[in-house]
């Protein structure tokens, strides 16, 4: 018996190849890289003023994350809080808004880091009482809290201290010697504190932060710029003069006047020129 011939099998169309002209019309659609690249050149430049001028971070940062053991002019004063860590006191530090009080206590964490008994809290984070046993237990993580096992010998920092309660401040001195190492408060003045403090307390230190002085200043400033020829030291002391001896404000001043200089590609910082920017950040800030 004769065979049937089997039907010859359909091509595939994915095997199928692309004409010349269907290429050609496929290419003619898509943009061309060197235009894409020309429009970019067209745009202005959106870096920072500050990697313009070879920094990788702003060098006038007043973020502790950035500069965290700066403590230019307060060398005396760590030593002084670091005996009061030793002695088991209770260390009170004064200091307005921006003049170092947290610079201070992160020099701190950084000095006591490595034993991981260092407990740091902002109070103004908190509404109400703090949780003194909770910071306590925090040392051991999830466990500590779960099984209640509070740290010993703990280094406990409580920034912006102000509202304080009454009753945390009570549990604090009952743990001192014990489970508490000791304890560092900051406070913009400490008449503004809700506990009361004796400044003759004998388990107490007290120290108020004096102003920077302009050589202070200028170290602060150099330590994070270096020697360059922009600006020179005077010009950076005018620059603190007009900044009402703080330096949050003397570092927030240098940042506006060196963006003004760079913005329109000055060479040196002149005494006008920082007249000129702080006057416009003025303006804008009244506008």
């Amino acid at each position: 018996m004769a065979r049937k011939k089997s039907k010859p099998r359909a091509k595939k169309k994915s095997g199928a190849r692309k004409s010349k002209a269907s290429i050609k019309k496929k290419n003619l659609e898509k943009p061309k890289a060197v235009n894409a690249v020309t429009e970019k050149s067209d745009k202005p430049n959106d870096e920072p003023w500050f990697k313009e001028a070879g920094f990788f971070h702003n060098p006038f940062s007043i973020k502790p994350s950035f500069y965290n053991y700066e403590v230019e002019g307060y060398g005396d004063i760590i030593g002084e809080v670091d005996k009061g860590i030793l002695q088991n006191k209770i260390i009170v530090i004064e200091g307005e808004f921006g003049t170092g009080k947290t610079s201070i206590l992160k020099a701190i964490i950084n000095h006591y880091r490595g034993q991981k008994r260092v407990c740091y809290q902002s109070c103004n984070m908190i509404k109400g009482e703090l949780n003194i046993d909770s910071l306590l237990m925090g040392k051991y993580g999830a466990l500590g809290r779960l099984l209640k096992i509070k740290g010993k010998n703990m280094l406990l920092l409580l920034d912006e201290a102000n509202e304080l309660h009454r009753n945390d401040f009570e549990k604090i001195k009952m743990y001192l010697g014990t489970h508490i190492r000791s304890v560092i408060l900051t406070t913009d003045n400490i008449e503004h504190l809700t506990i009361q403090i004796d400044k003759g307390d004998d388990s107490l230190i007290y120290i108020s932060l004096n102003k920077l002085t302009p050589s202070n200043a200028v170290e602060l400033v150099r330590k994070r710029i270096g020697n360059v020829d922009m600006v020179s030291d005077e010009m950076l002391e005018y620059i603190y003069s007009k900044s009402d001896d703080n330096p949050r404000m003397y570092l927030e001043n240098c940042e506006d006047v060196f963006r003004y200089a760079f913005e329109n590609n000055f060479k040196v910082i002149s005494e006008e020129d920082v007249d000129t920017a702080l006057a416009n950040v003025v303006k804008r800030q009244t506008e």
